[in-house]
């Protein structure tokens, strides 16, 4: 049942829509889009030989069309919340008592801040950045002129002693200056490129241009996060690359 599980691995984070903004359907459906290449793989082994597994396919596939049908009625851009619980009540006077009701309770608080990292950023950031990615990608064949060949005492999932040095920090630096400061001091992180599982983490790499992954499998997931002026060659083939949270290429 190894690509029965797969398709479910791929796109059980599908569940955590919740917490998605401004539009938790296409999430889902991005998810959904991941599991594809696992059950059509199902189907190509059982199509001719045993119907159960092809039912198992459809009816999967059916519970994140339904949750899409769902949250595209309900929670277009977000979840929302009971309208009714929101509305103030008016004040009951000239009572036999000579008492009013107390006033309703505030309305529950909204839903989490956006993850996305593209919202972090200015607009005109984050086209200068893409840009500047699509000039080095359409670049070619001479786009790997500038790569050399990472070696098994560089790559941390083979050496135990360089995961101390890379390990992502989570915490922001802290500042000791007086509380009168204006200006925040910006966050760093060290740079990562780590096999974690079968997803290959490339975070927080500036102006570098000799990345290499080069022992890769078909189930393998390549996830690049707050990369900037910054060229990686992966070698063979893996599932995906997904540039932050949106998935650009699949099966390549």
């Amino acid at each position: 049942m190894f690509n029965h599980l797969s398709a479910i691995s791929e796109s059980i984070s599908a569940l955590g829509w919740i917490a998605v903004t401004p539009a938790p359907g296409p999430f889902v459906k991005e998810m959904a889009d991941a599991a594809a290449f696992y059950t059509n793989r199902v189907l190509k082994d059982y199509k001719n030989s045993d119907v159960r597994h092809v039912d198992w396919v459809k009816s999967y596939l059916n519970i994140w069309s339904d949750l899409q049908a769902y949250i595209k009625e309900y929670h277009t851009t977000g979840t929302t919340w009971n309208s009714i619980l929101t509305k103030e009540e008016p004040q009951q006077t000239g009572t036999t008592s000579g008492q009013s009701h107390p006033p309703p309770p505030p309305p529950p608080p909204g839903p989490p801040p956006s993850c996305d990292i593209f919202n972090s950023k200015p607009k005109d950031d984050i086209s200068q950045d893409r840009s500047a990615l699509f000039d080095q990608l359409n670049q070619g064949e001479e786009i790997t002129k500038g790569l050399k060949h990472v070696s098994d005492d560089q790559k941390t999932h083979k050496n135990p002693k360089l995961r101390g040095q890379t390990a992502p920090v989570r915490s922001p630096t802290k500042s000791h200056g007086s509380s009168s400061s204006k200006s925040t001091p910006k966050q760093s992180y060290p740079p990562l490129l780590e096999l974690e599982g079968k997803k290959w983490r490339v975070e927080y790499h500036e102006k570098v241009n000799n990345l290499v992954i080069s022992e890769t499998e078909l189930k393998q997931v390549a996830y690049i996060f707050k990369c900037k002026n910054t060229t990686l060659q992966i070698k063979g083939k893996i599932n995906s690359i997904i540039i932050g949270k949106r998935k650009l290429l699949k099966n390549c």
